[in-house]
């Protein structure tokens, strides 16, 4: 099999196993009664393809808790877009320093993509710093602004 990253945009509500049969008006198969009280959301997928039902626009599905969980961050404010961006650049950050992060460069990588990754590296680290300031800010914690001066960041004597 291949290997597929998924990137959806959905909208849940939580409700158990047993409250989504219910709501779809489906009985909960035998097999499935001692899971009848699981956690989990009803999703749906505005582009996901056509509706299921005819209470929704989109295709709707069950997802138990810990799965939502590990597929969707809450995305409803310009903040937590923010943080989701913050932590998406992260994990890929984290998976460069790995990469770059040995004794010698590997034989299949060429001298041009080390110096590219490398460059890379550096530009992310600024852009992750970018994102985690801004946060900060939002949040009204100490950002880069407050620490180096507005203006040395702007390139401004203006700031007023």
């Amino acid at each position: 099999m291949n290997k597929y990253l998924g990137k959806k945009l959905v909208t849940a509500v939580a409700m158990t196993r047993a409250m989504y049969n219910d709501y779809r008006g489906w009985q909960l198969p035998e097999d499935e009664q001692h899971l009848k009280d699981e956690m989990g959301y009803l999703v749906e997928y505005a582009d996901g393809g056509r509706a299921n039902d005819p209470r929704h626009e989109g295709y709707i599905s069950w997802s138990p808790e810990d799965v939502f969980n590990k597929s969707y961050t809450p995305y409803n404010t310009w903040l937590e877009r923010l943080e989701h961006e913050q932590a998406e650049v992260q994990e890929k950050l984290n998976a460069l320093d790995t990469a770059l992060n040995v004794q010698q460069k590997p034989e299949m990588i060429s001298e041009t993509q080390w110096v590219l990754m490398s460059r890379q590296q550096f530009h992310m680290r600024m852009y992750n710093q970018i994102l985690l300031d801004r946060i900060a800010e939002a949040k009204g914690e100490v950002g880069l602004l407050e620490i180096v001066g507005k203006e040395q960041v702007t390139g401004s004597e203006d700031t007023q």
